[in-house]
This record gives structure tokens, sequence and C-alpha cells, in this order.
């Protein structure tokens, strides 16, 4: 079945992995995400996200549809007025002719002005950063999601766990009788 072909999605979530189509009204795409930063999520409070595109070269994007992209460690930074992607590792392409490539070079991230001169405003009035979350395909087209973030206390950190293992305790407990009372009738 292709997708072109009158077959429509509207916010229909995917059985696969990582994949999910959205839609608004008539328009719709799927988005396929093909890295995450998880480390960013337990380290920083995530006040606002925005996307963007990101200018590659063709070896980086052959391998980043492979999956092979790693956002640890890495931060947006504004400099001149142009957002960058700083500390990204993206490994060479394995079928790429050549070598001496930078894997951790800075790479240019697209936003609209406007929102560019609102992240420098707030990054120098309110003392936070900016990391990326995510990188996904959306169409045929790499975008990256970053976030205006805080940086978390050691007693949030403590508390945002303490809550998930309580929470993962309750759902264990609630499959466990549920479970129980299944198997008894």
């Amino acid at each position: 079945m292709a997708f072109g072909s009158g077959f429509r999605f509207t916010g229909v979530k995917f059985c696969k992995k990582n994949i999910s189509a959205v839609g608004q009204g008539s328009f719709t795409f799927i988005v396929s995400i093909l890295a995450t930063n998880r480390k960013a999520y337990y380290l920083f409070k995530i006040l606002k996200v925005y996307e963007a595109g990101i200018q590659l070269e063709g070896w980086e994007v052959k391998s980043i549809r492979q999956g092979r992209i790693s956002l640890r460690d890495s931060f947006v930074k504004i400099i001149n007025f142009e957002p960058f992607l700083i500390n990204a590792y993206i490994p060479p392409y394995q079928r790429a002719q050549g070598s001496g490539v930078d894997t951790r070079r800075p790479r240019k991230l697209l936003l609209k002005k406007k929102t560019i001169l609102f992240l420098k405003n707030e990054l120098s009035k309110r003392h936070l950063t900016m990391v990326p979350l995510k990188v996904y395909t959306k169409r045929r087209l790499l975008k990256v999601e970053i976030a205006l973030v805080k940086g978390k206390r050691g007693f949030e950190k403590r508390r945002e766990e303490k809550e998930r293992s309580v929470r993962l305790r309750l759902e264990n407990d609630v499959e466990e009788a549920l479970g129980m009372a299944l198997g008894k009738e």
C-alpha cells in the first residue's frame, strides 16, 4: 500500500519503534526519530522546545539516516546571530571514500531570525542554556528538536527519581493484582 494513493494518517501512532504519523486536518506526515538525548531529560528542566533544520554534508546525512549519531554532551551556541550545534558526534559513513573528516565539527542550525533573537535574549538574560533533545526525519528532511533548559539541582533529580520508582512500583502492583484477579476466574 503506497502512502500517496489516497491513504491518509491523522494522529495515528505506529506499532513500530519510534515511528509515528502526525496530522493536522488533511495535511499529514510521518516522523521517524533517529536519536534522542536521554541524559538531557535527566540533567535539565525543559522550559521551551523548538524545531530546527540542520546544515549537513552528504556523508553526514547518510550516516544519520542509519541512526549513527550521538547527542551526548552536545549543546547549542549562538555565534554572530547564527545557532550552531556543538559537539554532536556523527561517525563517518561506512561506504564513504576518503578520510580526515571532523566528526564533531560545529553544525549550523536553521531557525527564523526572530526566533534566534529571542533565544539569544533569553540565554543572556535568564542564564539558561540550549541542548538538542532529538534528531528525526520529517518528510524527507532531517530536523533537530532543541530546548531552552535550566539545570536541575541535586535534590530535584533525587525527588524525580523517587517519584519515578514509586510510579513503577504502583504500576507493577496493579498489573500483578489484575493478573491474579483474571487468573482466579
